[in-house]
């Protein structure tokens, strides 16, 4: 095996999932924190806003803290978040502006844009200096077309485009930095009855991710969800749904890896309730199946659900309770098997101090190492916890608050905490010396960030 590989491979030996913005500004992800009243522009409305923050990391790239070649890094960070959002007029702020409650018509178009560029830079606490270098710009991009809303026939278009820079805990352990840029791409059917009562919706998206560094890029892959989704409002806010999606994911340029990087037709469906019980309590609950069917390597097949109970303080203030078990793609073992207890709750407290907090905790069971061949490679792991075909068990803990004083409508205050762990007694092996090197996967990141943000 080339040293190079085994190299990648410990940088990004846990599972792929959604395209992570852990990196950017606590406010990017929520449209209730990101944006004010707007500036309104004929049938549009503008959203500028931009922020700055400074604060510390205590992990820079996710290492364990002991038995490894290589140490923990801390560093100073300054994140800054120029952002802008561009949409169609909603009705209720077309009734607000024209003083009238009057019903408007339906448009027949409703558009949304938005783009956030966000330069971090590195400020070195330790000796030598090797953080500095790692300054860079990251991007946030995207838009939403919707043709004909609340019509029986609807189409959607959507896009959504980022440059991850210095994405760690998304792919686990990381002895380097690795920027990405990520693309998704949407198009949706939706056919409704007259009234709402049954939705049928067919998509596609395409999901394309590029590791700028050469390294890596043999884990630059492409893809492809095909997903139908139906539900029965057999109440006016509660529905029966069911979904059901075939996923086929290909490494665009497998044979200069010398491990495992399968194409896989991964299939899932689910059916369930989701709506209000009364007008504080909702549920959501869904339950089906989810296989992986790589076509060499380790597969999993497994029954899946997710269980979430939330209560509704206000429009905007509401409590999260779920639990999801589910199946992520993996550089290693092709797969993991998440398992995963969450709570959200977010508040507006007097209109002045917004507060958004997430914890979760989960147990990630990954799938045997493979060769090119698809044949078990027993030599890449070590550890107590490994059973006789390879595959082991790690855990995760991973919080996050984010709270914001707003003195105006347009100017805040804020700190974010962030916090997460893998524990596993488990390592990687990381070079093809004789002795072998191996790396712990266990690993400790804590991020704190005071900053300060105008927004419209």
């Amino acid at each position: 095996m080339k040293k190079s590989a085994i190299a990648a491979i410990a940088i990004v030996a846990a599972g792929v999932s959604a395209a992570s913005q852990a990196q950017a500004q606590a406010w990017l992800q929520d449209r209730r924190a990101s944006e004010g009243r707007g500036l309104r522009a004929g049938n549009f409305e503008f959203h500028p806003g931009i922020g700055a923050e400074f604060g510390y990391d205590s992990n820079v790239f996710s290492r364990p803290s002991s038995g490894t070649p290589n140490p923990v890094i801390p560093a100073l960070r300054i994140r800054l978040s120029p952002s802008i959002t561009l949409q169609t007029l909603n009705i209720q702020r077309a009734q607000q502006d024209s003083g009238t409650a009057e019903p408007t018509a339906l448009p027949i178009a409703n558009f949304r844009a938005n783009l956030a560029v966000t330069p971090q830079f590195f400020i070195p606490i330790t000796t030598p200096d090797v953080v500095s270098q790692l300054s860079n710009v990251g991007v946030q991009a995207g838009f939403r077309l919707e043709l004909m809303p609340g019509r029986t026939v609807q189409f959607n278009l959507s896009d959504d485009f980022g440059r991850i820079v210095q994405g760690t805990p998304t792919y686990g352990l990381s002895l380097f930095s690795f920027n990405r840029i990520e693309n998704s791409a949407s198009a949706e059917l939706g056919i409704t009855t007259r009234g709402g009562v049954l939705d049928f919706r067919l998509s596609y998206t395409n999901r394309f991710a590029y590791f700028e560094t050469p390294a890596f890029q043999i884990y630059n892959f492409m893809h492809n969800l095909i997903e139908l989704r139906s539900r029965w409002k057999f109440f006016p806010k509660t529905a029966l749904i069911w979904d059901a999606s075939v996923s086929p994911n290909i490494y665009l340029d497998p044979s200069r890896s010398t491990t495992g990087l399968f194409t896989s037709f991964p299939i899932r469906t689910r059916i369930g309730v989701n709506g209000l019980l009364t007008d504080k309590i909702a549920l959501l609950a869904l339950v089906g199946y989810q296989g992986t069917f790589f076509v060499q390597g380790d597969n999993a097949d497994t029954v899946v659900f997710q269980a979430e109970f939330k209560y509704i303080f206000s429009p905007l203030a509401s409590l999260q309770i779920g639990a999801q078990p589910d199946i992520n793609q993996s550089f290693l073992g092709n797969y993991n098997i998440r398992n995963r207890l969450y709570v959200n709750f977010n508040y507006l407290f007097g209109g002045r101090f917004y507060l958004s907090s997430e914890i979760s905790a989960g147990i990630y069971q990954y799938g045997f190492f493979s060769n090119a061949t698809g044949a078990r490679d027993l030599t890449i792991y070590q550890g107590g916890s490994l059973d006789p075909n390879g595959r082991f068990i790690a855990g995760r803990i991973e919080g996050s608050i984010f709270g914001e004083y707003r003195f105006s409508d347009i100017v805040g205050v804020n700190a974010t905490l962030d916090l997460s762990t893998n524990l596993t007694d488990v390592a990687v092996r990381i070079d093809n010396l004789t002795p072998a090197t191996y790396q712990s996967m266990q690993w400790v990141k804590f991020q704190a960030y005071l900053g300060a943000r105008v927004f419209f």
